[in-house]
Formats: structure tokens, sequence, C-alpha cells
């Protein structure tokens, strides 16, 4: 009878939790939705810089302000126009780089968006990169 009354505890908990999301989802204002969250560069050369540009789309019924893009590290510059406004449908781009000079071996890197969009906590959406930085061969 325990397992029974759990059961049904479960089922209603993450009914509630469905219709929660329903209405995040039906909130009004502006919303960012990248194409992709994380990118992995896989094994690269220690020296070079690389790049990845991350496509967003305001998917919201209101305009969408991109205020900073900001890296967990000084080796991972991001470029954005902070002065460009998103109109609802509009896509747009942040591009994140990462010097890979004086790294070694897998490195992985968070870059936090600060936006005025509604779909995210607190306007707050993080993209990440990853990358295996390979050293330099030791001449002989």
């Amino acid at each position: 009878m325990k397992n029974y009354f759990f059961l049904v505890y479960l089922l209603s908990f993450f009914s509630f939790l469905s219709q929660a999301q329903d209405v995040v989802d039906s909130v009004n204002g502006p919303k960012i939705v990248f194409e992709k969250y994380q990118h992995d560069f896989g094994d690269v050369t220690q020296g070079e810089v690389i790049s990845y540009t991350f496509k967003f789309t305001n998917t919201g019924n209101d305009t969408l302000d991109i205020f900073n893009a900001l890296s967990t590290c000084s080796c991972t510059p991001v470029v954005r126009d902070t002065s460009k406004r998103y109109a609802p449908g509009e896509t747009g781009e942040i591009i994140v780089s990462f010097k890979t000079e004086g790294k070694n071996g897998i490195q992985n890197k968070v870059v936090t968006v600060f936006t005025n969009a509604v779909n995210v906590k607190s306007g707050l959406t993080r993209i990440f990169i990853r990358v295996n930085v390979i050293p330099h061969p030791i001449p002989d």
C-alpha cells in the first residue's frame, strides 16, 4: 500500500513539473535558444588560437538584449555585439576563441551569457567549449 501511495505521489510531482515548464514556455518576453550549447574542438596542437561561432535565435515575442558574455579564463576571449538588439525570430552570434599557448591536455571552458531572456534562470545562459591540447613534439 505504501508503494502505491509513493507511486501516486511521484506521478503527481512529475505532472506538476511538466505543467510548470509549460507555464515558463508560455511567458511573454524575449527567449534565447542556441543551436548548440557546447562545442568540442577535439585534438589541437599547442600554440594555436581556435574559434567557434555559437548561433542563437530569439524565439520569444519581445526584443532580446545581450548585456555581456564572460568566460572563466582570459585564455577564452568572447566576441559579441552588445549594442545589437534582437527582434523576435532574429538570429545572432557569439564567437568564442581559445588560446592554447601554455595549455596542455583536456581543457573545459564556460562562457556565461547575460541577457534579458525570460526562458532561462536570471537571464543567464551558459555555453561550453572543450579541447584537448597536444603539446609540441620535443625535437631530438
